[in-house]
């Protein structure tokens, strides 16, 4: 936790000097929340005896290893060819529902890494391993990339899974070709979340909800949802109406026709 404490430049100074802020009580204020990792740790411990990274860590080897954290690290390119691929198919009404999806998924997931602030077993349980990680070919440098990354607390829930299985959901019907090329990439992506030591195994099980709230919420993103919906809102309350006028009845119709078109993107 990092903490502040009120500080003149003379006090600062002495501080430097003796090592210590002095005698009595200090006010102080504390600038981010405590790790949550001992909370995640004890409910791996729960679920499954010990973490998974722990217990699982005799059967790496050098080359799952390095293709573990390649695919690990093709993450954000998984995500975001699709992108590509409908565009380059004209597909403008299934990009845009995969747009949505990607930013709510985004939105929520930095949330909670800010409500629930982790580091992960890489660093909790670092002298617990028998040994770090090694590649062979380009393995150990994205490892040490990952090692001095300017933002850790980025480990619950796992955004990995979570993307990973939201790409593959959405394109397992609408870009089939994409699907079964990306299928062994995502699998081992969600595989190094935790034999590679970024996540806890309860961190992979809650990233679940958030991969179902992101294919089923984004239509709350949705500008047609929205302009049928207030303009439905906009007719009932109309002074001079006395109960459902055609604007509102036409309005709700909208509105449904467009959450089950919805629906069927998703």
């Amino acid at each position: 936790m990092r903490v502040y404490i009120p500080a003149t430049l003379p006090l600062l100074s002495e501080l430097a000097k003796r090592g210590e802020l002095g005698p009595g009580p200090l006010t102080a204020y504390a600038v981010t929340p405590g790790l949550r990792d001992s909370a995640l740790l004890r409910a791996d411990r729960l679920l499954f005896g010990e973490t998974p990274s722990l217990s699982l860590q005799q059967w790496l080897t050098p080359w799952l290893t390095e293709a573990l954290l390649v695919c690990y690290l093709l993450f954000f390119t998984l995500m975001l060819l699709p992108l590509v691929f409908f565009w380059l198919r004209r597909q403008h009404a299934e990009m845009q529902t995969y747009v949505q999806m990607v930013v709510l998924f985004f939105v929520t997931n930095l949330t909670l890494y800010l409500l629930v602030p982790a580091i992960g077993p890489r660093f909790v349980l670092e002298r617990q391993y028998a040994e770090p990680l090694h590649g062979v070919l380009v393995g150990d440098s994205i490892r040490d990339m990952f090692q001095h990354t300017p933002f850790f607390r980025d480990c619950f829930p796992s955004g990995h899974t979570a993307g990973t299985l939201l790409t593959l959901a959405f394109t397992s019907r609408k870009l089939r070709g994409y699907f079964f090329v990306a299928l062994p990439v995502g699998v081992l992506c969600i595989g190094a979340t935790v034999l590679c030591r970024f996540h806890y195994a309860v961190d992979v099980l809650c990233a679940l909800p958030l991969t179902l709230w992101s294919l089923r919420g984004a239509r709350v993103l949705d500008p047609g949802v929205w302009t049928a919906w207030a303009a439905w809102m906009s007719a009932r309350r109309w002074p001079f109406a006395r109960g459902p006028v055609p604007v509102a009845r036409e309005s709700t119709s909208l509105a449904d026709d467009r959450l089950n078109e919805l629906d069927q993107l998703a």
